[in-house]
């Protein structure tokens, strides 16, 4: 799929001592007034935020007003991304605003919004930066998406935007970018391809090497683990010695099919991979294969793993649950590495896919009505710069799309999150499908495979017809 990692790191110097100025880039911390900007995302904010995201992006809100002491932020925070992105690109207030209070509708300039409308309906001023994911989240919006013109500004058009994209990783930058220009800027990425496990429950029954989790396939591991708290016979080939003395936990594995994007994540960035490697998966995404033998044996796996599966969870209830020692593993993204000090739980690469690092990334674009595109690039400049990166990692866990910044990024082979071939809502509505399927008593894997291909029919160039007609489509992220 990707090339190997390249590890040659920049040579970028800082200026100055708040960290968020690097010096090919011209120009020092508060060099210009860039007035109020305006922010949009979906993590925590506020004065004492009590998520590690929260704290993080905390911390960037602080860089940059350190950086910038003429400038002020205005923040929306959104409880979900399609709410934001419902917000930004159909005109609706934040779930917070009021019509019987202006002031909700804009954190710090209440006397900008637009009244002149014959219902007096309250309109916020333009964002100036808002957060969204790689991939589908940032693609749909440009040229390689449906819209007749683009809604995010190109970053090479932003002032100091041909150096702000220097240092990052092609792989990173690929899902961003559409026709030879970059749409977004990463503040992180992630590592979706993650097991967490509770070690204390592991040790019991023999397995204490983390090496020993990746001696076999996960279902066979599995099986073992289950075998071991209930009295079953071992197999003998896993990392599985004995059989626990200690009560058993009520599910092998907490799964959170309260949150379909976590079941899309264990079926698709880490079951799929572990039964026909990463080829498997780019002929599932790309649409040369959509409904073909690596679907259809990942679905077949994961119904065979369901009696394992804990009652339906959240995702932050399922890593609580192998916090609490309720579960012995969970399947999520890398975040939770900042939770761990202190605990039990420990993460590894998901069994079978160790030499892959399939990501997402959180992003920073512009919308292309942007009234302050100069604050806008300074947020991304002081956010993407190499020590705030450092400080940002250390709180927020992942790693850095920086090729200077090596925080947490070890793997081999950096392969995309979600690239861009159907539209974002249908990837909404296959989470919500496979939160319905899975909690059925005996779900079907013929239902989510008709769904998929029928999706992937409604394209502008029909994946099934092509691949009927011997015509692969090409790959989406080399398409545009």
């Amino acid at each position: 799929m990707s090339p190997a990692l390249a590890w040659s790191a920049l040579a970028i110097g800082l200026l100055g001592s708040s960290g968020c100025s690097d010096a090919d880039l011209g120009g020092e911390c508060g060099a210009l007034g860039y007035g109020t900007v305006r922010l949009a995302i979906w993590w925590e904010d506020g004065d004492e935020p009590q998520s590690a995201e929260g704290r993080a992006f905390k911390g960037l809100e602080e860089d940059f007003e350190t950086c910038n002491p003429d400038a002020e932020l205005s923040t929306d925070s959104y409880d979900e991304k399609q709410e934001l992105i419902e917000a930004v690109f159909h005109s609706l207030p934040p779930s917070s605003a009021s019509a019987d209070d202006p002031e909700t509708l804009t954190s710090t300039d209440p006397t900008a919004l637009d009244t002149s409308t014959s219902d007096s309906a309250l309109v916020a001023p333009p964002l100036d930066a808002i957060q969204l994911n790689a991939g589908s989240d940032v693609r749909q919006f440009t040229p390689c998406g449906t819209p007749q013109e683009t809604q995010l500004r190109p970053i090479e058009g932003l002032p100091d935007g041909e150096l702000l994209l220097r240092p990052f990783r092609p792989e990173v930058m690929a899902t961003v970018s559409c026709d030879g220009q970059t749409f977004a800027l990463p503040v992180g990425i992630h590592r979706l391809n993650t097991l967490y496990y509770n070690r204390r429950l592991l040790s019991s029954i023999g397995c204490s090497d983390e090496a020993g989790l990746h001696n076999q396939t996960f279902q066979l591991l599995v099986e073992d683990v289950h075998r071991a708290f209930n009295g079953g016979e071992l197999s003998g080939r896993t990392c599985v010695q004995n059989h626990a003395t200690a009560p058993a936990p009520p599910s092998v594995i907490a799964v959170a099919s309260r949150d379909g994007w976590t079941l899309s994540t264990f079926l698709f960035e880490n079951l799929m991979i572990a039964v026909d490697g990463p080829a498997g998966r780019g002929e599932f995404w790309s649409g040369r294969n959509p409904s073909g033998p690596a679907l259809t044996a990942t679905l077949q796996l994961f119904v065979e793993l369901k009696p394992y599966f804990s009652a339906p969870l959240t995702e932050p209830e399922a890593f609580a649950a192998v916090v609490d020692a309720e579960a012995v593993f969970t399947v999520s993204g890398d975040w939770h590495d900042v939770d761990l000090a202190g605990s039990d739980v420990a993460l590894t690469v998901f069994p079978g896919t160790e030499d892959s690092y399939v990501f997402t990334a959180d992003v920073f674009a512009v919308p292309a009505n942007s009234e302050n595109p100069a604050g806008a690039s300074a947020w991304l400049r002081a956010i993407t710069s190499r020590d705030v990166q450092e400080r940002y990692q250390a709180e927020k866990g992942g790693a850095s799309a920086r090729v200077d910044v090596r925080t947490g990024l070890n793997a081999a082979h950096l392969l995309p999150g979600l690239p861009v071939l159907i539209p974002d809502h249908t990837f909404e509505e296959l989470d919500r499908r496979l939160g319905s399927w899975v909690n059925q008593p005996e779900p079907e894997p013929t239902e989510i495979i008709q769904y998929i291909q029928g999706e992937y029919c409604k394209l502008p160039e029909a994946a099934c017809e092509r691949a009927a007609a011997g015509s692969p489509p090409p790959d989406p992220l080399e398409a545009k």
